[in-house]
């Protein structure tokens, strides 16, 4: 394993729930409740706290709002709803 790893306290195999916390919620291995989920709310993290996106309904709801949909124009757009949308949201 490298030497970076080591000094974030990993070592030998990191189970998926070590890298959920390390990838997705940016904890520090190093912490001590760091291997108890329950635990992750009191775990200092690595920088910063990750990214906070909208979820589909939000945007699709703020777009209809924006834009009273024409006739048939609800259904376009919930067609392209299927298609994965990621948008960052501020703080």
């Amino acid at each position: 394993m490298d030497r970076g790893a080591e000094q974030l306290g990993l070592r030998d195999l990191v189970d998926a729930q070590d890298m959920t916390g390390l990838c997705e919620h940016f904890l520090d291995p190093r912490e001590l409740g760091f291997r108890d989920k329950s635990c992750w709310d009191e775990v200092f993290t690595l920088g910063h706290t990750g990214r906070k996106y909208q979820s589909e309904d939000t945007l699709y709801a703020a777009a209809l709002a924006r834009a009273p949909p024409a006739a048939g124009r609800a259904a376009q757009w919930a067609c392209t709803r299927a298609r994965p949308v990621r948008q960052e949201l501020p703080g």
